[in-house]
């Protein structure tokens, strides 16, 4: 357990970058305040689903935790008394899973997503102290959509992709963060595969003009005017007149 005030004001930095292939890449930045009560060493849980590195005040670390167990930091490569950085960069892809971003270690029951959902673990410190802030920046694309208790403070629009900037409103550690970005089904394109229903359709427009030729429009001229339309079938289009 770490010491009262050992660890203060707390900042979160999360990036999220998602791709319409639903490749991802998250960048989650902490910033802190450390003060040396006499601990060689601070646990630090960690989440190691699709985790690729994690950077210590610019250093990178050789030794990564393993089934979300605590990774012991070291405080030697800690500045006493002043702000430290933690980066860490997650890289994955989605198979038509949600992304669940949760600073909650409780198994989440969100019957929407039907179980059918990928959970990250936001790493955090085992500490008693307060000044607790967060900042979350999504990059998704319009096929997905997020889901937040909270509006966002900024919208953009940027090359097909939406931009969602969330912080936090209180200090409060005991907040619960969940960001659920869902990617939306795809909507089915209609095509004629078959050429049967077509030729009916045609057939049925021919003697709709005979009809008319014949019973209402003896003294006028019907002019027919060729269209042309295309059809695909398997990998080969053909055009039909």
């Amino acid at each position: 357990m770490i010491y009262f005030n050992q660890i203060k004001d707390t900042r979160y930095l999360i990036q999220l970058n998602l791709n319409e292939n639903l490749s991802f890449e998250i960048k989650i930045t902490i910033l802190f305040k450390y003060f040396n009560l006499g601990k060689n060493k601070i646990p630090f849980v960690i989440d190691d689903k699709n985790l690729k590195s994690i950077m210590i005040n610019g250093n990178k670390q050789s030794i990564f935790p393993t089934k979300s167990s605590d990774f012991l930091l070291a405080t030697k490569s800690l500045n006493n008394g002043s702000d430290n950085i933690i980066d860490f960069t997650y890289l994955g892809i989605l198979e038509s899973e949600s992304l669940i971003l949760s600073n909650s270690f409780k198994n989440l029951n969100v019957k929407f997503l039907k179980d059918n959902f990928i959970k990250l673990q936001l790493p955090y410190f085992n500490y008693y102290t307060s000044n607790f802030k967060y900042r979350f920046i999504a990059t998704i694309p319009m096929m997905c959509k997020l889901f937040y208790k909270d509006n966002p403070f900024d919208r953009i629009l940027h090359n097909d992709k939406r931009i969602l900037c969330y912080e936090s409103k209180s200090r409060s550690l005991r907040k619960k963060l969940n960001f659920i970005i869902k990617p939306l089904p795809k909507k089915k394109r209609e095509c004629i595969n078959d050429l049967e229903p077509l030729t009916m359709f045609l057939k049925k427009q021919f003697a709709l003009i005979k009809m008319l030729r014949k019973d209402y429009i003896s003294c006028s001229k019907i002019i027919l005017v060729q269209i042309t339309i295309t059809t695909f079938r398997g990998d080969t289009i053909n055009d039909v007149s």
